[in-house]
């Protein structure tokens, strides 16, 4: 068990760094877009919403992020069994993964909390910004990217979340599977052939089949060796994604119908006392 903690451990730090340093370049804060409602018919958009909470990318640093947690408002539109159009209102939730920043809980050891399953700051802070977010009762969607991935599948079995809201579906982007046991609502975990992050939680002891068979796969291309780029760059690629829709479903039809202009940004906080200072960026390359 050791030697397996320890193994975890080593790479969990190797892609954490590796993987943040290969940020894609972010044009503008979609919050900020100009043409406010847009339709999201893809995973990729739902990718885009989720990279608007990176601090990084690989041109500098991406100055509208306010904060890993983004969401908002928007309409859902899918087909029912009988292939009805059925349109319902929804929050969406979204999550970005590991970065070095001061006092936010997105670092190596928030990765092997939630590997492990463990309670960790980031889950906490979410439960606290979506309850005083997001009106009692609604219908929410929960997505993120690895780290990220991983919590929106905890928040998807979070007892308060799911007492207080209709969790309709989450989808995770390069996260491996997190005990699903308990979760509400529908999970897909979307994966690059050549990412190894998918992999690596807990579950790859303890439920290998599932791990690996609840994984979505597409090729990007990548070589193995460009583990890291095949993570963080190949959700945003519609040539690789474009055939899965918003819920992540590949061949799917649903449709999600937003306000760009409604997005929040929300900060996730180790010392929440602290939370007025300003940014402070503790990534290794920087």
């Amino acid at each position: 068990m050791k030697r397996i903690l320890k193994w975890v451990a080593s790479l969990a730090l190797t892609v954490a760094v590796a993987g943040t340093t290969f940020l894609p370049a972010m044009t503008a804060n979609a919050a900020e877009a100009e043409g406010t409602e847009k339709v999201y018919t893809t995973s990729c958009d739902m990718a885009k919403f989720i990279y608007q909470g990176y601090y990084h990318c690989d041109t500098g640093v991406n100055p509208n992020s306010n904060g890993p947690i983004a969401i908002s408002k928007a309409k859902l539109e899918n087909k029912n069994v009988f292939g009805k159009k059925v349109t319902k209102d929804v929050y969406i939730v979204g999550l970005a993964g590991t970065e070095f920043m001061f006092n936010e809980p997105r670092g190596v050891i928030t990765d092997l909390q939630v590997g492990f399953e463990q309670d960790n700051f980031y889950i906490r802070e979410i439960r606290k910004v979506v309850c005083k977010v997001v009106p009692k009762g609604a219908n929410v969607i929960f997505t993120g990217h690895s780290l990220g991935g991983m919590v929106a599948q905890q928040a998807a079995g979070d007892r308060t979340l799911k007492h207080r809201y209709n969790i309709i579906n989450t989808i995770s982007f390069g996260s491996p599977l997190i005990n699903p046991i308990g979760r509400e609502g529908k999970v897909q975990r979307l994966g690059d052939t050549s990412d190894i992050v998918p992999y690596m939680s807990a579950q790859s002891f303890v439920r290998p089949v599932h791990q690996i068979a609840g994984l979505n796969r597409e090729d990007g291309g990548y070589a193995k060796k460009d583990f890291a780029e095949a993570h963080m760059r190949s959700y945003l690629r519609t040539d690789v994604w474009g055939d899965y829709d918003v819920l992540g479903f590949k061949g799917g039809s649903a449709k999600i119908i937003i306000d760009e202009n409604d997005i929040e940004s929300y900060g996730a906080y180790i010392i929440p006392l602290l939370k007025d200072l300003p940014r402070i960026d503790m990534s290794p390359w920087s």
